[in-house]
């Protein structure tokens, strides 16, 4: 990863960790403005293949969990 998508995962990484119970994506791209939607996206896809959260749901009414 370059250094500014690296320090863009973190951003989205420290949104995700702020969030308690279950959060939206739309939840997080209002907690980091200056990063893209796209981007947010493709940092959530890789959290959900780490096994750091979980992806619930489908379309509008997908929501994500963090797993301890």
């Amino acid at each position: 990863m370059s250094m500014i998508a690296s320090s863009s995962f973190d951003t989205v990484c420290n949104a995700v960790n702020s969030r308690i119970g279950k959060f939206t994506k739309r939840e997080i791209l209002e907690l980091c403005p200056s990063v893209s939607a796209s981007t947010v996206e493709r940092h959530l896809k890789k959290l959900c293949a780490d096994g750091k959260i979980s992806k619930n749901g489908g379309g509008r009414s997908t929501f994500y969990v963090r797993n301890y």
